[in-house]
């Protein structure tokens, strides 16, 4: 535990506030700082959070997470095999779910789900609203904007929709 300093644990957890957490096989907790986490949760306000083998959430930054969930307000999240939820900002998740207000999800072998901005899954479902939504081997739903599917069907409502 440390405040406005850098804190590192093996095996436990580490909290810091106004600054550095780092935790090995632990959860990691950090207050507009850093915060990494290996085998365990990562926290973070207005800061950066990294997770492997389980889940990363931070606000008003980048939050990443390897075999978990990574969710970010008003900033970037990316998730490998799990779920990636992101509001204002982006968000990309491989082998899961990808959902993003107001800007870019991206899921490989899912589905994304996008409002206000640009949505795209492979093997999946890609839904967007007002913006551009593409899918491949699936369905791709857009209301007001493009829409793209190949191998399945594509819903577009005041908008160009493709499906072969």
């Amino acid at each position: 535990t440390s405040t406005a300093g850098d804190s590192m644990s093996i095996s436990g957890a580490a909290i810091s506030t106004a600054g550095d957490s780092m935790s090995i096989s632990g959860a990691a907790t950090s207050t507009t700082g850093d915060s990494v986490s290996i085998s365990g949760v990562a926290t973070s306000k207005a800061g950066d959070s990294m997770s492997i083998s389980g889940k990363a959430t931070t606000t008003a930054g980048v939050s990443m997470s390897i075999f978990g969930v990574a969710t970010s307000t008003a900033g970037d999240s990316m998730s490998i095999s799990g779920a990636a939820i992101s509001t204002a900002g982006d968000s990309m998740s491989i082998s899961g779910a990808a959902t993003s207000i107001a800007e870019v999800s991206m899921s490989i072998s899912g589905l994304a789900i996008s409002t206000a901005g640009v949505s795209m899954s492979i093997s999946g479902v890609a839904t967007s609203t007002a913006g551009d939504s593409m899918s491949i081997s699936g369905a791709a739903t857009s209301t007001a904007g493009d829409s793209m599917s190949i191998s399945g069907a594509a819903i577009s409502t005041a908008g160009d929709s493709m499906s072969i």
